[in-house]
């Protein structure tokens, strides 16, 4: 036996053992230089970024050694060593441009090493930045078809709010990098036939960097088939094709499959959170190209963070108000169709759309507002395409994947008018450029569908079928043209604008193109063709004359060009300079022209007959028969003709059958004489000469009319 003497006392060994001198210090003769850490404050890679104490915590009392530094970084300062019995404790104040503080130290006893944990020095380690990562539920993997570019967003977070940048680190040996546009946007591309690679990205913010992978999946029409070890088109318990045409078009692709790297799964059945739909549709019509989203400056914040941009734009367009936990949430049919609706402002566009669908369950909904909702979507023919709505019921991803296909599907066109205005009546023509349609066939190949797009055309409640169109269908200004494009029931609406004009100089109420007078109110057609405004032709008789023409009116003459200048026929009969139209005494004869039978002949004035000749010209002026001459003859009144039925010498004669008569109506004994002539009396016949038998006849005469014969 060996014996020692050692601080902690007497030791008895078998010198038998082969014990080398190393292994005899440590057990034997130095016991208390081995260490074990038993606790300490900011353990290793904490977050300090101001002055902080760092204690250490051991199993044994180190009040006899000594502490020194032996290196570190990113220290402003350190302060002294504190030992208190079995605890160490010291002052850092990190560098705040470095992220890492770390500060080593060892312990040692009369120049020998003292090892904690075994090892001959301990340290400190902190962190004054939060390093940078990517935002939660950020997805990392790539998808793309064989030999074509695989995108994806990143979405980075940082605790700190620095701004970080991307960059590659390693590329397979593929073609990677960022978009120029979008610097957050990575791109991958490999012409091996490979299909999964692996790259790696960085993430900066200016004081370190973080590095991650991203697995890149490739896929081809050929192959997508076989893509999801979960979907199986042949099954007819759920559609497919929606799944197919998201994941050929970058929208939906599962997640990893746990059991075979080359595959993923997409779980068809399993109902849609809120993040889940918000994600697929949003970025659906992103890719789509129908509508655009803000930048992550103005996202609003939501769990999880990868759907901050989709919920930040469903909210502020009202499409969504819920604001809790959207991984847990799963959104019912009704509230889907708001969704489409809102984020497509399909309820902004219906111009000529007919939103008269219907459903067997409209009862079901919770607000007549949901149902207009749900009858839009359907009517644009993007969901609840069917008679039952269900409206209250969660949607299966695979369903939610019809969604996206259909928002694909939506045919998209510029549509142009030429020109793009005119005037009232004229015709223009409508052109359909860009059109950009998508559908899949059984097959799961994406085809240009943009041949078999059904257009109808739309313009002031009217359809048009053919390409022309005549504005005088429109209304004046403008007017919007809109074209519904069908695309095996996914409809869109596209609009132009349409100037009709009314040149109208004159303010008339005529268009120009149709007023002969465009700068004169008065006047507007010519149908004659004659140079004289129609409603002059009318009024003056003028229809027979041309402009050039001058016609005589009341012994004047008169240019119709004159007439035209004044709208009417301005005379002077009279010549007294005072126009017809403002003198009380056209033709200056005494007899203003309110009395005045005749106002423009000054020879005349009364017509007492009123047989249109005046009273000087016409030889009888009351028109009882007897001439002016012959009243005045026998003392009668010329222009009372009531005195030619009277009898004025009481002889029982009127006075115009004595003066027809030739006998003197003033003298009762001057009468006509009467001749009978008797053919046949009482059955006697006679002779002219030879009267067989007087006979006495009372006889009755028209006094005016005294040559009577009868029989």
């Amino acid at each position: 036996y060996l014996y020692f003497i050692t601080y902690n006392g007497f030791y008895r060994i078998n010198y038998k053992n082969m014990i080398s001198k190393e292994l005899i210090r440590k057990q034997y003769y130095y016991p208390n230089r081995n260490l074990t850490l038993v606790s300490e404050t900011y353990p290793d890679y904490s977050f300090a970024k101001n002055t902080f104490t760092k204690t250490w915590t051991f199993d044994k009392d180190i009040s006899n050694f000594d502490v020194q530094s032996t290196g570190g970084g990113g220290i402003r300062h350190i302060g002294d060593f504190k030992k208190d019995g079995k605890t160490l404790s010291v002052d850092i104040t990190p560098y705040y441009k470095s992220p890492i503080t770390e500060v080593t130290l060892k312990f040692t006893d009369n120049g020998s090493p003292v090892k904690v944990n075994g090892s001959n020095t301990f340290w400190s380690i902190t962190r004054t930045n939060h390093p940078p990562r990517l935002a939660d539920g950020q997805i990392t993997q790539l998808v793309s078809a064989t030999n074509e570019p695989a995108f994806l967003d990143i979405e980075t977070y940082d605790e700190d709010g620095d701004a970080v940048t991307l960059s590659i680190e390693d590329n397979a040996s593929g073609c990677v990098g960022f978009s120029k546009d979008n610097p957050n946007r990575i791109f991958a591309s490999f012409g091996d036939g490979k299909p999964v690679h692996t790259i790696k990205i960085g993430l900066n913010d200016g004081k370190e960097k973080k590095v991650v992978k991203l697995n890149v999946l490739q896929f081809n029409q050929s192959s997508i088939e076989d893509f999801y070890s979960d979907v199986d088109k042949n099954l007819q318990t759920y559609p497919v094709d929606g799944i197919y045409f998201g994941t050929l078009k970058g929208v939906v692709w599962g997640q990893p499959d746990p059991n075979d790297p080359t595959k993923r799964i997409f779980r068809p059945t399993d109902n849609a959170s809120m993040a889940e739909t918000l994600a697929m549709i949003i970025n659906a019509e992103k890719k789509a190209g129908l509508i655009e989203l803000k930048s992550s400056k103005y996202y609003t914040k939501v769990y999880p963070n990868w759907a901050m941009p989709y919920y930040t734009f469903a909210r502020e367009l009202g499409a969504i108000s819920q604001s809790n936990d959207l991984a847990s949430y799963y959104p019912t049919r009704e509230e889907i169709a708001k969704i489409i609706v809102k984020t497509l402002n399909l309820d902004e566009k219906l111009d000529g759309m007919d939103i008269n669908a219907t459903f067997s369950d409209e009862q079901d909904f919770s607000s007549q507002t949901l149902l207009y909702y749900a009858k839009i979507a359907k009517s644009f023919g993007l969901f609840m395409t069917g008679d039952s709505a269900k409206p209250k019921e969660h949607i299966n991803r695979a369903e939610l994947a019809q969604v996206i296909k259909n928002i694909f599907m939506i045919p998209q066109a510029k549509l142009s008018v030429t020109p793009s205005s005119g005037e009232y009546g004229d015709s223009f023509d409508y052109n359909l450029t860009t059109i950009k349609a998508e559908d899949i066939n059984s097959n799961l190949k994406l085809y240009d569908s943009k041949d078999n797009i059904k257009v109808s055309l739309y313009a002031n409640g009217k359809k048009f079928d053919t390409n022309t169109i005549n504005s005088s269908a429109l209304m004046m200004g403008p007017n919007t043209i809109y074209a519904i494009l069908d695309n095996k029931g996914v409809k869109n609406i596209v609009r132009a604008i349409y100037t009709v004009n009314f040149s109208d100089q004159d303010g008339d109420g005529v268009q120009d193109r149709e007023d002969k007078w465009t700068d004169d109110p008065r006047y507007s057609s010519d149908e004659n063709s004659n140079g004289i405004p129609d409603i002059l032709d009318k009024v003056y008789n003028l229809s027979n004359h041309k402009a050039s023409d001058t016609i005589t009116i009341h012994n004047q003459k008169i240019a119709i060009a004159d007439i035209i200048k004044n709208g009417a026929i301005i005379l002077d009969t009279d010549g007294d300079g005072i126009p017809d139209d403002k003198d009380d005494d056209i033709d200056g004869d005494g007899v203003k022209n309110a009395k005045d039978a005749f106002p423009y002949d000054k020879t005349e004035s009364q017509d007492t007959d009123h047989d249109g000749i005046g009273d000087n010209a016409d030889k009888d002026d009351d028109n009882d028969g007897i001439s002016d001459t012959d009243e005045l003859k026998y003392g009668l009144n010329p222009k009372d003709p009531t005195d030619a039925t009277k009898d004025s010498d009481g002889d029982g004669i009127s006075n115009i059958a004595e003066i027809k008569a030739g006998t003197n109506p003033n003298d009762k004994n001057s009468h006509p004489k009467f001749k009978f002539t008797f053919a046949h009396i009482n059955n006697i016949y006679t002779d002219m000469n030879a009267i067989v038998k007087p006979i006495e006849l009372n006889i009755t005469t028209n006094q005016s009319n005294p040559n009577i014969e009868f029989d």
